[in-house]
């Protein structure tokens, strides 16, 4: 259910990075294992050609929901876990957020420069969903906002697929 909720599959940006396009909501209590187990395959399918592995990835959070306001009790314990993954974004878009969310997410960049680097900060962004479609393909973009999903039908046979092409090495 997460991977079909909260990872939108896409292709490739203008760059030929893979595109790890995530719907910004909250995960609801005692869903938290479930989210975490998803989100590490997403991370790793999304990391699973070397173009991504050396070049990065464009990570785009579409807060167009208002999901960012929504408080359930367990956005800490989340927080902690989202800045485990081991993503190498080269261009970080929050798309849609309102004015408000924006002040919030804006508060929460600024205690996480405390501990993150100046160069990862710089990257973020914040655009409309419009600005975000135009930065990558047509035929790449989330299949929920007109786009071809990078022709990508089913995210969890992706994921699977993608899965199996990392090398694993004999021991």
């Amino acid at each position: 259910r997460f991977l079909k909720e909260y990872y939108i599959p896409c292709g490739c940006d203008c760059d030929d990075r893979s595109i790890m396009w995530i719907r910004g909501k909250s995960i609801p209590v005692g869903s938290e294992k479930t989210s975490i187990r998803a989100g590490i395959l997403y991370v790793l399918a999304i990391h699973a050609d070397s173009d991504s592995l050396r070049k990065g990835i464009t990570f785009v959070i579409d807060t167009s929901k208002g999901a960012v306001t929504q408080k359930v009790g367990n956005e800490g314990k989340m927080q902690k876990v989202n800045q485990c993954y081991p993503l190498r974004p080269q261009a970080i878009y929050l798309a849609g957020s309102t004015k408000i969310a924006r002040v919030i997410i804006n508060g929460l960049i600024k205690a996480a420069s405390l501990f993150t680097k100046q160069k990862i900060l710089q990257r973020i962004k914040f655009v409309s969903l419009n600005e975000a479609l135009e930065l990558i393909p047509k035929e790449n973009g989330p299949a929920y906002l007109g786009g071809g999903a990078g022709g990508i039908t089913d995210v969890i046979e992706w994921t699977r697929n993608r899965l199996q092409l990392i090398p694993v090495p004999e021991l």
